[in-house]
């Protein structure tokens, strides 16, 4: 029988997907293992006749245990198993349901885990850990100025599964944007003709030093950004961002932020849900109002090349969503008094969106003047 590592590797590489993994975990046990085995529920002796998984992978493997003469299910990671053979299987499960080989909750050594923060309720997180797609729910009572697409690292002080469902608790130990290291597939971005500033100024009139520079530059190639806006299972709308709109305009905006969770727990990648939550906390708590807006703006820049030298027009509506984040970002970093970080921000904004429909440049003297946001 091969380690838990190496036969999850083996397992996984049958499939990424959840219900594929469960099968073929499934079929291990089948194949190995010559049920019935004894075991233990809760430090009780059992006889395990058999594993099984019901084609729902929100219950995952179910073991069917007997003791005296009953007999009934329980979870396969609530199940010990002293069988070296049916351990090994057992820890390949556990492995990738991102918990502990070992099932007793663990306390005070637990190693530090990187999770990537999907959604949030009040005091809970759904994750997933960094470099894997399984979820986990973080239970913690520090979630206050937790965004969607940071990496925290938690000391795990107990994990649990709660129908098939992997929980966590523990201390959140630091918080970062990595959005490299969450390795989203990058937004598409789709040549859309030439950009001309004579469209924007009059080239006998420029209205002042910016758009000079920009009419001696010339014509520059344009693009459109691919804007993600998935489908959600028992939304009314096709669109969760129009939908969520809907309920803040009708009075329901509890409702219209967890929507907006809801979508990113689906679509990290969906700008306008980050730009959404971005702007209803801007005047309440900037500094997480600013954390939404700079996830949102570094998911855009990653379809951007290095040496992006394109423009990505407000007219053509795609491109307003990663705008917006750039532009919520530079005003949350001003209100903080960080004034240099706010003018690099709206200085990229400027570059990408030259003709500056959002009014930028006229903010950049007061930045450079070193003079605090005072709110009009």
């Amino acid at each position: 029988m091969r380690s838990p590592k190496h036969l999850l590797k083996d397992l996984l590489s049958v499939s990424r997907d959840d219900d594929a993994v469960l099968r073929a975990i499934e079929q291990v046990f089948v194949d190995q293992i010559a049920f019935p085995i004894q075991g233990q529920v809760v430090g009780a002796p059992v006889t395990v006749l058999g594993v099984s998984y019901d084609g729902d992978h929100r219950h995952g493997l179910q073991a069917t245990v007997r003791r005296g003469g009953r007999v009934w299910s329980v979870a396969l990671v609530d199940v010990g198993l002293p069988d070296e053979h049916a351990a090994a299987c057992l820890g390949a499960y556990r492995t990738w349901l991102g918990l502990p080989l070992d099932p007793d909750p663990v306390t005070e050594e637990a190693e530090l885990s990187n999770l990537v923060v999907l959604s949030v309720r009040q005091r809970s997180a759904s994750c997933r850990y960094l470099g894997a797609s399984r979820e986990v729910t973080l239970r913690t009572a520090e979630l206050h100025g937790v965004v969607p697409g940071e990496v925290l690292t938690v000391r795990i002080r107990k994990s649990w599964v709660q129908e098939g469902s992997p929980y966590v608790s523990g201390r959140i130990e630091a918080r970062r944007v990595d959005i490299d290291g969450l390795e989203l597939q990058k937004l598409g971005l789709e040549p859309a003709g030439v950009w001309d500033p004579r469209d924007v100024w009059d080239a006998d009139f420029p209205p002042d030093e910016w758009a000079r520079a920009q009419l001696k530059r010339g014509r520059r190639a344009r693009f459109k950004l691919e804007e993600v806006r998935p489908r959600l299972a028992g939304a009314h709308f096709e669109d969760p961002v129009l939908e969520a709109a809907e309920l803040e305009t009708g009075g329901q905006p509890n409702e219209a932020r967890r929507l907006r969770q809801d979508t990113l727990h689906v679509e990290l990648r969906c700008l306008a849900a980050h730009a959404q939550l971005g702007r209803t906390l801007m005047e309440i708590d900037t500094v997480t109002a600013g954390r939404h807006y700079e996830i949102g703006s570094c998911i855009g820049r990653l379809s951007l090349p290095a040496d992006f030298n394109g423009v990505l027009p407000w007219v053509l509506p795609s491109n307003r969503p990663f705008l917006r984040c750039l532009h919520g970002w530079g005003l949350s970093l001003w209100r903080q008094g960080r004034n240099e970080a706010a003018m690099a921000v709206f200085s990229e904004l400027m570059l990408v969106n030259p003709a500056d429909p959002q009014g930028v440049r006229h903010l950049l003297p007061t930045l450079e003047a070193g003079e605090r946001w005072d709110g009009r």
